[in-house]
């Protein structure tokens, strides 16, 4: 089967030009080169993806310094792996590799590869969708080679892996056949099935390096709506593997976790900046104990700024309850400053899966993270002290209640400074107020 036209129909033009740039650059080698892998497959869906997977049967650092001058990219090459990345000036990857067998010498460990047809690097491939090759040399542009079945598997919708070891040689594959069914709505074939439950009630999880998980867990988080695929690895038993503390306690965190998605979207396009990954753990550490969390985050290497966040979880429940009442600015602003972006979003998601009872928290707590969040007022410390205050911890005081003014009374700038003064103003006098009392008793003492 040849996808030549394909090509063209499917791809922008300056993707297609990369790609016969890329299949030409090596000709006079005589060597035989492909694009692979998920980017073939997504071509066949009818699926946007702009960045290549490269193999060649010849030297892939060879060419991967060759596009580099002709693409003016930066280049990190693996000659462990006999692999190299292109980061292009567009900000699109190329990743290109030397055709490849691997050994596993155990289970879970990383491979030892060797050079190999094209054929045989795809045998060694995840799932028969991903084993999916288009040779892009002159000669044989468009060509597909499929010896694994790919073509009829992704036109039956189903992920299917390559022999019997798979999972046992990478149990990350265990990740990815749930993300590749969940993002395509596909199905795991059935003796893939049983393969991936045998290696998850073995253990084979456990095998994997904290680091490893860490990154599958980002890249489930990475996907498009991530709630089905955290559903799907419950019902797999695969969140214990990750960390026992991991579990929905109650109906409440389900809840929670398909509410996220719609404050993420209502959230799209504002100036909140939040990490996914850590987002979507929220439900999963709901209720749990804080020696359980700081176990979780020294095992996974989670920085004590995400530790926070987590330990905040158990403070939601009276940030909801007081949130049902109507605030002032001010005072909303006051009660969720010291809380991460990422727990706020946790508790606006709760809030809306309580429904019409937590009306006033959800309108609450999203005015903070959209509006209330980053407002600062309008004046600074010098101002205050251009003004003829002496530095000193006044200031701040002052600064806070021209801030309380301007989202309380919709104060300007020059409102603003004048309260600002007057408090300061007010605290110095306090201040030698006291001094002076001190004085008076230590002359009479």
């Amino acid at each position: 089967m040849n996808l030549g036209e394909l090509i063209y129909e499917r791809l922008p033009s300056w993707l297609v030009e990369r790609i016969i740039t890329i299949g030409d650059a090596v000709e006079d080698k005589g060597w035989r080169v492909f694009v692979v892998g998920g980017f073939v497959r997504d071509l066949l869906l009818g699926r946007r993806n702009f960045e290549l997977d490269v193999m060649v049967e010849g030297e892939g650092i060879y060419l991967a310094k060759v596009l580099s001058r002709l693409f003016g990219a930066k280049m990190i090459s693996h000659e462990q792996f006999m692999t190299a990345v292109l980061y292009m000036p567009d900000g699109t990857r190329i990743d290109i590799a030397t055709c490849r067998k691997e050994r596993y010498k155990h289970p879970a460990a990383l491979p030892e590869v060797e050079p190999a047809t094209a054929e045989e690097d795809l045998y060694r491939r995840d799932f028969s969708i991903n084993a999916m090759a288009i040779d892009i040399s002159k000669e044989r542009f468009g060509e597909l080679l499929d010896v694994c079945g790919g073509l009829p598997d992704l036109e039956s919708g189903l992920i299917r892996v390559l022999h019997e070891r798979s999972f046992i040689d990478d149990p990350t594959r265990v990740f990815r056949a749930v993300r590749f069914e969940k993002r395509f709505s596909f199905s795991i074939e059935s003796n893939t099935m049983r393969l991936l439950k045998e290696a998850i009630e073995c253990g084979m999880l456990s095998l994997l390096t904290p680091d490893r998980i860490k990154h599958e867990w980002i890249r489930i988080c990475s996907e498009e709506n991530p709630q089905p695929h955290i559903l799907r690895m419950e019902e797999l038993d695969m969140l214990r593997w990750i960390d026992s503390s991991l579990s929905f306690r109650s109906q409440e965190q389900r809840l929670a976790l398909s509410s996220i998605v719609s404050v993420e979207e209502r959230l799209a396009g504002s100036n909140v900046s939040y990490e996914r990954w850590l987002l979507y753990l929220m439900p999963l550490l709901d209720g749990a104990t804080n020696e359980d969390i700081e176990r979780l985050c020294r095992r996974y290497s989670i920085s004590s700024r995400h530790l926070q966040a987590f330990l905040q979880l158990s403070l939601l429940d009276d940030v909801l309850e007081r949130t049902r009442a109507k605030l002032s600015p001010s005072s909303l602003k006051r009660l969720l400053d010291r809380f991460n972006t990422e727990a706020l979003i946790y508790a606006l998601a709760k809030a809306i899966s309580f429904g019409e009872s937590h009306e006033m928290a959800k309108e609450q707590l999203l005015a903070y993270l959209e509006k209330y969040r980053h407002e600062r007022p309008d004046i600074s410390g010098s101002d205050i002290i251009g003004a003829g205050i002496p530095a000193g911890p006044w200031i701040g005081t002052a600064l806070d209640e021209a801030l309380k003014v301007k989202l309380d009374e919709g104060a300007d700038r020059q409102r603003q400074l004048e309260v600002a003064l007057k408090t300061a103003r007010k605290a110095l006098a306090m201040m030698e107020h006291g001094s002076q009392r001190r004085d008076t008793c230590s002359w009479e003492g």
